[in-house]
């Protein structure tokens, strides 16, 4: 993907959501009201052409090189294939539902897993778990994942039915 120019407010605002910060808590930050840090949220979002979620637009800011990934910190994570199958889900932007769905799973059960990924990455949030995902290298670039999911048809990424539950 070729490399995105967002301005510095947009930049500062999703570096704040990559660090675990809520949009609140980035305008407090910064100084700025919460509607003016949505804008700026929107307007990169639209420039990085990706959904509304955090977590994606995250991804995406890497994938664009409009943020850099964080250095490894020598961290070592060990992550379940349960919890790892859910990091290319939360990269393209999906919610809890739509994962619950995808993967045939109960919902609390794919909540629980989400909850143990983020202790083991020591994630503060959706967001920062994308973050810790990148630094730590498990994971890869979003483009790659959405088009994945692309070609498997967004009608059955995101209706696929729930009560098939593992």
């Amino acid at each position: 993907m070729n490399a995105v120019r967002l301005s510095r407010r947009e930049r500062q605002i999703i570096q704040e959501l990559a660090g675990g910060a809520s949009l609140a808590m980035a305008a407090q930050t910064l100084g700025i009201s919460k509607l003016t840090a949505k804008s700026y949220r929107d307007a990169a979002r639209n420039k990085l052409g990706c959904p509304a979620m955090a977590p994606a637009m995250v991804a995406a800011a890497y994938d664009a090189s409009a943020l850099e990934i964080p250095a490894h910190d020598g961290s070592v994570v060990e992550v379940t294939d349960e919890q790892r199958e859910l990091l290319p889900l939360l990269i393209a932007g999906l919610s809890t539902t739509q994962m619950s769905k995808k993967l045939h799973q109960h919902i609390e059960r794919v909540r629980s897993n989400l909850r143990h990924l983020m202790a083991a990455l020591g994630g503060k949030g959706h967001a920062h778990m994308v973050t810790r995902a990148y630094q730590l290298g498990l994971a890869g670039p979003r483009s790659q994942i959405v088009e994945l999911h692309q070609s498997a048809g967004q009608d059955e990424l995101v209706d696929a039915p729930a009560s098939a539950a593992r």
